[in-house]
């Protein structure tokens, strides 16, 4: 028996999968619609330029911050995916001090799952400096380039993320519905 619902959430601080990835697209459609805001606000500067060098600056300032913004969004969730990943065990089979875990195919993809989550995100790295080097150089345009191919950079690692997580995620359930289902038999 695994634990209540309840309880893993009040243990752990977590929520159950499926309530994770309904807060994951909730998350997903308020920074889209704030990248699309900044975006708007972007293009509206390129195509209307202010006279000031300070409004340069700080287009090039938001633009950098927006790039870095988004890189530290994107770590952020795939830390918490991970420690779900982790904890998804416990809650399948149940309390590890009153009996062992059982060891079950697919629990051991995890490791290589949460490597490549690392790799996609330090992928977008390269395009955040970027973004800072351009808005370090005063060049306006550039930056919005910079962030623009920032985002992209991040929004691709996401998803590759999120794919390698939900994977892991279905090898998971399936190893455990066989343990499940080798332990009534």
């Amino acid at each position: 028996m695994g634990l209540p619902v309840e309880l893993f959430e009040a243990l752990v601080g977590l929520p159950l999968p499926q309530q994770q990835q309904q807060q994951q697209q909730q998350q997903q459609q308020q920074q889209q619609q704030q990248q699309q805001q900044r975006r708007g606000a972007m293009l509206l500067f390129v195509f209307n330029p202010p006279n000031s060098s300070s409004s340069r600056a700080e287009l090039a300032a938001a633009a950098a911050a927006e790039a870095g913004q988004n890189q530290q969004q994107q770590q952020q969730q795939q830390q918490q995916q991970q420690q779900q990943q982790e904890l998804l065990p416990l809650c399948m089979h149940g309390n590890p001090s009153s009996k062992p875990l059982r060891r079950v195919r697919g629990v051991e993809q995890q490791a290589p799952a949460a490597a490549g989550r690392r790799s996609t995100a330090a992928q977008a790295t390269p395009a955040a400096a970027a973004a800072a080097a351009a808005a370090a150089k005063g060049s306006p345009a550039a930056a919005v380039d910079a962030a623009a191919a920032a985002n992209a950079a991040a929004a691709a690692a996401l998803e590759k993320a999120e794919q390698q997580a939900a994977r892991a995620a279905d090898a998971e359930a399936a190893a455990a519905a066989a343990a499940a289902a080798a332990a009534a038999a």
